[in-house]
């Protein structure tokens, strides 16, 4: 599953469901990469990737503080699905793979 990968998401947040995206950089067990939520870009680094499953750490900036998080969860080729352990609370995030620029999804 090495590669960039892209997926629309959304995440389950105590005011209501956000959308945004997931950009996913995986080398053999390396993962790091970009959460786009809430408006605002969410660089993280030194993640792993081993056999379907995916653990990373971050920020997560909000209009009204700066949430750090611990996530775990599945990745494929289509979906993703994980959990982000924060300070309040857990943040459930799935989402489906957006087709590169140039291919159409069918």
């Amino acid at each position: 599953m090495e590669g960039t990968h892209r997926y629309a998401i959304e995440t389950s947040m105590p005011l209501g469901r956000r959308r945004g995206t997931l950009e996913i950089h995986i080398l053999e067990q390396s993962v790091n990469g970009v959460l786009d939520l809430l408006g605002r870009l969410n660089p993280f680094q030194a993640g792993v990737y081993r056999d379907g499953q995916l653990f990373f750490s971050g920020q997560l900036i909000t209009p009204l503080y700066i949430l750090q998080y611990n996530a775990s969860g599945r990745i494929s080729e289509s979906r993703v699905e994980f959990d982000m352990e924060t300070r309040k609370g857990r943040l459930h995030t799935t989402g489906v793979a957006i087709a590169p620029k140039g291919h159409n999804a069918l």
